[in-house]
């Protein structure tokens, strides 16, 4: 089966933004976004097929139902603890 990726539009002076599978950020991203289920380290994390897998689904039932999708992205906090991706 193909490997399913997002791309995100609109982004000003960016082109090709994906949204894609990977744990390890500087040595599999090259500007994508990867959802992880959890942070590990900075660039690094865990369970990033199984967020992706349920991101996914989120999408599709955005666009099965007619909704927009929107990615809001903020940097945390650099005193903040690791986040954890509960998933559906």
């Amino acid at each position: 089966m193909a490997e399913c990726l997002l791309l995100v539009k609109g982004v000003p002076d960016r082109t090709l933004i994906l949204i894609h599978r990977a744990n390890h950020a500087a040595k599999e991203l090259k500007g994508c976004i990867a959802p992880v289920t959890e942070l590990t380290a900075p660039g690094k994390g865990k369970g990033s097929a199984r967020a992706f897998k349920v991101l996914m689904r989120l999408v599709f039932k955005s666009i099965s139902d007619e909704e927009p999708i929107w990615l809001q992205i903020s940097k945390l906090p650099a005193n903040s603890s690791p986040v954890k991706f509960n998933t559906l």
